[in-house]
């Protein structure tokens, strides 16, 4: 008993030391005094100094007698800290249970802040130190005469909390007013526009004005964070409009600096450290391990708990150790990189690393440096390696003098044998002259093959000697191999050569982003990450916060990210500020929510959608804004359509369910349910228990004649069977199942049976399974000939309807965002995402705008919430034209040099591509059109749709010449060479079976272009796919649509005074190259030719321009529509397409020699061929000609039934049509 009392006594003391050790450590955290914080400073850059104004102008100034005491004063004081928060482990019996103690209590009493703010101003006067007051009044007193020193000291102690000096914004704010007004220090212009941006501890109230006011003053004095800072306001339109020019103003100086301190360091340049991180992405993401995008799908942990996914870097460095003195060589090696490279929690240690790396040199090189004899492999692969980081580190004096002769000489031993840092290093010592002659040629032939092993440095110095000599087409395709790698100067000149429209038509889009990027990679110059990351390793949230803030401020997504997640404000119900009232904190500061709800949405507008699904979030409960459900049922559907959050899905499902925000619809609300559970198999339980209840409500709904739309069966993609043929697919199915699963063999006497098995089986069990079977049989039979008899009435009504010439009217489905030809869809795609702090909130949303290059960076883009009633974006009052964007959320394969069935070569050839869907899902390749680009293709694609991504594997090819693969308008090949069908089918097989290991197709299909690509693979390739599907295309261009390609040829060309060289033989003018208004002319010719052939004259007649696009009359069609559409485009690539098209002809190849009967008859897929009914290109009596020459049984013909001529099968505006197409493609792929 006296045992148990003194284990209790000692649990307690235990328990009490670490309540103490807690609140000693929350108060800490919460009083700024108790921590001796540093100021941000741009080290180096002049940045943080009270006569920053003038620091070029003048000579070094004194600091007055009154500064110099008072600092002296300042560094003699030291933090007070309790000596158990410095127990970072545990050490004992003692420690352990302290420690252990210690986080129990915190993981169920203070997990989360309870307070409202976490950015205060403590209004009670704080009494300060004796050392601390006399230097304050020494500053006040030299303040009040004028010295800069002393304001901005006060400044960032009241600030900053600097020298345990207590917070206070406001005064902190006065000061660094005063400084500001004094002599313009750009330091103190810097911190006013950070807090009027802000309203940081109700210092001063938001006001974005002022904020950008000041920082526009701050960069003009070259202050670098002002200048970061005005860049991304610009490049997102925050408080100012969208401004591309000033963003690439900006972003270029920060930029230019970036690349300048990367290469100020020692040979090859700085190490770039990545501080930037996302704190919440350690706790599995802002939903938690499993349920956020940041930790599910791709991004999931990929291992049992024990595996070494879960492993820390203190783990990892100890199992490496201790193989490594095993003798693992791998191990040794992987120890030294981690030394080298250094990581979050690892400074780099360079004596390690050369000793390590040293280890595995030894093994296969003498002291003498002679080859040793009957080395393994392991070491002949890995020896080399370490010689290249041996090198490097003698060429920059890294953990060892700095040696060029020792330097060299390992370098020579790593290019023996191929290592590809060695090269580039050897390259770097002729390019500068480092211990060797001067020599650029010498280095270029050692940067070659390093560049070669997709070496990212090697890439840009080979893209700067190429440049160098005048070939920019060369020197940008490193650098877009080296930008792959995220290299920083490879971004830089990427945004150089777009900004100066050097080697193709200047784009200040990707100048702009390019530019940010680079900016970016040089955190160290402008940005606050280090004390972020140090102030929340230490518990001092405040402070993180507050740097956190300013990277977040410059434009820093993860920044972003982390200012809504520390400020975010979901708590326990129960902690223990909410039972001792005593310690809760005292609070004077603007609304943390309001502020995490602006840092969300900026985080959002940069791709994050776990920060969408979290605005959502906000937006339902009235979090930092008044609550509005049609918002958050905006951000949620945005976040689905990404297909990657479950929680946006389930969210949305619960509010179908529910109604709120939107319609109530179960079977909507069931669709997104099934959607969750399919996109993360984390979301198994919370769906299936929502699917329960959403039936029995549905059922409910049902029974009692409830208005809510009940669950419904899909439409089933297989054909109708009779009973007995449902019968016997279920017998031949179990017999399948039992033979697949009990063998012969596993029931074979021979076999040792288990106690209990085979004579537990006796002949009572078999006839109840024989009983079982029959019950289920006759079940579903019943079940079956309901279903059957349900069809059968609905087919009756159905034609009854149609007799009586009832047609349903289908109501134009607008979506969430406008289409592909909305007016409206330019401006979505080059949309921003915002919250106006000054403002109602207005947030934009755009899903997939990005690049036109290999770097996929992609934003997303909201459509309009407005915090009012009507909250949704209006529906679209008219359709503009095909489309004009350019979307570049594509991939692209090199071709290598791509021999033309002309004998003609395009050199380095690209092929666009882009995919859906899982690559183990059945193949469907689904080329582009004449003018479209990829995502113009993508309006039949969708989960709702046939071509679903959960069902198929979906490959969009993108033509030659269509701006995307290999163009006029991307390369610099002048003429460009005449490209056949044959050409795009060939370089699209290479793409499908070399890159993406598809070895055989389940179907391909396109419309117009992409119709006659489906027949050329169905003729190039026949034994490829199973089915072929072209709607609106042929085979063999017709006399009578050359005849119309010529007319739209000659009036393009007219404008620059060509003419046609003949049908099928391109232009006779005497350049390619146009200028800006004879691009006009021709594009607007061109356009208003293509008008009065892309629609038939019933479309005109029934003026569905005016009641299905919504344009007032036929000129604004012609203006608004087709102009508009031709003007979007390059006259070259137009006309390379344009004599795709005309040529084609899928007999004009071996074997069939111009036999047109011969090709079709070759074709061995199913074929459905769809043309329209009025479609002036394509009539349908030439693609029943086409399926005459067939093989009998191979292809069927069934025509649109539209008046829309050639448009009625894309690209999707038609809504009939579409939903005609998608029932013709759901009933053929299903067929067997």
């Amino acid at each position: 008993m006296t045992q148990s009392w003194r284990a209790v006594s000692l649990l307690l003391l235990c328990l009490f030391l670490a309540f103490v050790n807690c609140q000693e450590a929350v108060l800490n955290q919460q009083d700024p005094s108790h921590y001796d914080t540093t100021p941000h400073m741009s080290k180096g850059h002049g940045h943080g100094h009270a006569h920053d104004a003038s620091a070029h102008d003048k000579a070094p100034y004194e600091q007055t007698p009154a500064v110099k005491d008072a600092l002296a004063a300042l560094r003699k004081i030291r933090p007070v800290t309790s000596r158990l928060a410095r127990l970072s482990k545990p050490s004992g019996v003692v420690g352990n249970t302290i420690h252990y103690a210690k986080e129990l209590f915190v993981l169920l009493f203070m997990n989360q802040p309870d307070q409202k703010h976490l950015l205060t101003t403590d209004t009670t006067a704080q009494p300060l130190t004796p050392a601390l007051s006399r230097a304050v009044n020494l500053l006040q007193d030299a303040a009040e005469q004028q010295d800069a020193d002393a304001i901005w000291l006060l400044a960032e102690m009241n600030f900053h909390g600097n020298f345990t000096h207590p917070r206070n914004y406001s005064r902190a704010f006065e000061y660094y007013q005063t400084l500001a007004y004094l002599n313009g220090n750009s330091s103190a212009q810097y911190m006013l526009g950070f807090m009027y941006a802000t309203g940081i501890g109700n210092a001063v109230p938001q006001d974005q004005a002022r904020a950008l006011l000041y920082h526009t003053f701050a960069a003009e004095q070259g202050d670098i964070r002002s200048q970061m800072t005005l860049a991304y306001r610009h490049h997102s339109g925050i408080a100012t409009p969208r401004n591309c020019e000033e963003s690439v103003h900006w972003y270029r100086l920060v930029a230019k600096q970036a690349v300048e301190f990367y290469k100020s360091g020692p040979p090859g340049g700085h190490s770039l450290v990545k501080n930037a991180f996302r704190l919440v992405d350690e706790e599995g993401g802002i939903y938690g391990e499993g349920a956020s995008v940041s930790s599910s799908g791709p991004n999931a942990k990929v291992g049992g708990p024990t595996s070494d996914a879960y492993a820390d870097l203190d783990d990892v460095l100890e199992f490496l150790d201790f193989q490594s003195r095993k003798g693992d060589l791998k191990a040794t090696f992987h120890l030294g990189r981690l030394y080298y490279d250094g990581s979050r929690g690892l400074a780099r240690d360079f004596p390690s690393a050369k000793d390590h790396f040293m280890q595995v040199a030894r093994l296969y090189w003498t002291p003498s440096g002679k080859v040793k004899t009957d080395v393994s492999s392991a070491v002949e692969k890995l020896a080399p390696k370490a010689a290249g980081y041996l090198g490097r580190m003698f060429l920059r004096g890294e953990g060892t003098e700095k040696s060029y002769t020792k330097a060299k000489i390992w370098f020579s031993r790593g290019i023996e044998h191929g290592d590809a840092l060695s090269q580039y290093s050897m390259g770097v010592m002729y390019m500068e002259g480092l211990g060797v002659s001067k020599n650029p040629v010498k280095a270029a032939d050692y940067f070659s093959p390093a560049a070669d092993q997709d070496l990212a440095v090697a890439q840009t110095n080979l893209g700067i000697l190429f440049m160098d000599q005048g070939d920019i087409h060369t020197a940008r395709s490193y650098f877009e191999l080296a930008a792959r790698n995220s290299h920083i100067e490879a971004f830089y000149y990427l945004a150089e050569l777009s900004n100066q429209g050097v080697g193709r038509d200047r784009s200040c889009g990707m100048a702009s982003v390019y530019y940010k990027i680079a900016a970016e990679k040089a955190e160290v110059i402008h940005s606050s990450f280090i004390e972020a990351n140090e102030a929340y390793e230490r518990g001092d949230l405040e402070t993180a916060i507050i740097a956190y803030m300013m990277a977040a401020e410059q434009g820093y997504e993860m920044a972003q990210a982390n200012v809504g997640y520390l400020l975010d404000h979901t708590r326990p119900r129960f902690s223990l500020p909410s039972i001792f009232p005593f310690l809760r904190r005292r609070v004077d500061a603007a609304s943390d929510a309001a502020l995490a709800l602006i840092y969300w949405t900026r985080s959002a507008k940069q791709s994050n959608t776990d920060s969408l699904v979290k605005m959502g979030d906000y937006y339902l409960d009235g979090v930092g804004t008044a609550s509005s459900p049609d918002n958050a049922a905006i951000c949620y559907q945005a976040a689905a359509e990404g297909m990657a959050s479950a929680q946006a899905m389930w969210n949305l499902g619960w509010m179908h369910e529910n109604g709120i925000g939107i319609e109530q619809d179960f079977h909507l609300a069931k669709r997104f349910y099934d959607q969750a559970l399919g996109t993360n198999a984390e979301a198994y339980l919370p769906a299936k228990l929502s699917l329960a209840k959403l039936r029995l409500r549905s059922w409910w709904n049902g029974v009692s004649g409830g208005s809510v739309n009940s669950i419904r069966d899909e439409p089933s993609q297989k054909p109708s069977r009779t009973l007995s043929q449902w019968l016997n697919d279920f017998l031949e199915a179990d017999a399948a199942y039992y033979a697949d699963h009990f063998e012969a063999d596993d029931w074979d006497d021979a076999h040792t049976h288990m106690p209990g098995g085979d004579d537990f089986y006796d002949d009572g069990d078999i006839d109840d399974g024989m009983l079982e079977m029959l019950v289920i049989v006759g079940l579903a039979a019943t079940l079956a000939f309901l279903v059957y008899y349900r069809q059968q009435r609905q087919q009756e009504a159905r034609r009854r309807e149609e007799q009586q010439g009832v047609v349903p009217q289908q109501q134009q489905d607008q979506g969430f965002f406008p289409p592909p030809g909305n007016p409206e869809f330019a401006n979505w795609v080059a949309g921003d995402l915002e919250v106006s702090e000054n403002a109602p909130v207005r947030l934009t949303y755009n899903l997939g705008f990005a690049l036109e290059t290999s770097i996929q960076i992609w934003t997303l883009k909201i459509g309009q919430i407005r915090p009012d009633k009507e909250g949704l974006p209006l529906p679209a009052t008219r359709v503009a034209g095909p489309t004009s964007s350019v979307m570049a959320d594509y991939q692209t394969y090199d071709l290598g040099d791509f021999i033309l069935q002309s004998g003609e070569t395009i050199p380095s050839a690209k092929i666009a591509y882009k995919t859906f869907g899982d690559p183990s899902l059945p193949a469907i390749i689904y080329p582009t059109w004449y003018s479209g680009s990829i995502s113009d293709n993508e309006w039949l694609i969708s989960p709702s749709k046939t071509l679903s991504p959960a069902t198929y594997h979906i490959i969009i090819p993108a033509l030659f010449g269509n701006g995307q693969s290999s163009s006029p308008s991307n390369t610099s090949i002048d003429p460009f060479p005449a490209v056949t069908f044959y050409d795009n089918v060939k370089a699209q097989h290479q793409l499908v079976t070399k890159h993406l290991k598809i070895d055989h197709a389940f179907a391909v299909l396109g419309w117009s272009m992409g119709a006659g690509q489906t027949y050329q693979w169905a003729t190039q390739y026949p034994e490829f796919m199973d089915k072929v599907v072209p709607f609106c295309g042929s085979a063999k261009t017709s006399l009578h649509n050359q005849v119309f390609l010529e007319g739209v040829k000659t009036a393009l060309v007219a404008a620059k005074g060509g003419s046609s060289a003949g049908i099928c033989k391109g232009q006779t003018a005497g350049t390619t190259e146009w200028t800006e208004e004879q691009k006009t002319v021709g594009l607007k010719a061109l356009g208003r030719v293509y008008a009065g052939w892309g629609f038939s004259q019933a479309f005109y007649r029934q003026r569905l321009y005016e009641t299905a696009l919504g344009y007032k009359d036929l000129e604004s069609f012609m203006l608004e529509f087709w102009e508009t559409w031709a003007l979007s485009k390059h006259p070259e690539n137009m006309l390379t397409m344009l004599q795709t098209w005309q040529s084609g002809d899928v007999s004009a190849q071996p074997p069939y020699n111009g036999n047109f009967e011969a090709a079709m008859k070759g074709i061995k897929a199913k074929a459905l061929v769809l043309p329209g009914k009025t479609d002036l290109y394509f009539p349908p009596e030439d693609s029943e000609y086409e399926v005459e020459c067939m093989e009998k049984g191979v292809g069927r013909c069934v025509a649109f039934p539209s008046v829309w001529g050639h448009w009625a099968g894309g690209p999707g505006q038609s809504t009939e049509d579409v939903k005609w197409l998608d029932e013709k493609l759901r009933e053929f792929f299903a067929e067997q």
